[in-house]
């Protein structure tokens, strides 16, 4: 859809999620700020997959907390 000079607007609309969410991964799909043919940020699924993996990864394992359940009771 970026590809056939959509806006981010009606991006949003078709995949049902906000117009950040979409302006999110487009700009986690460019590299250096690259444009595309229409002038336009140029979007590589492949390079947003990678990034979302790395990010995942350096993320890492999140520490269990003292309050494991939702009523906050102690164990």
């Amino acid at each position: 859809m970026w590809a056939a000079y959509q806006p981010v607007s009606v991006i949003a609309c078709a995949l049902m999620v906000d117009p950040s969410t979409v302006h999110r991964e487009l700009k986690l799909g460019n590299e250096d700020g690259r444009l595309d043919k229409n002038k336009r940020l140029a979007y590589d699924p492949e390079l947003a997959q990678l990034r979302f993996q790395e990010n995942l990864r350096r993320r890492g394992r999140r520490k269990a907390t003292e309050q494991t359940t939702k009523g906050g009771t102690e164990q």
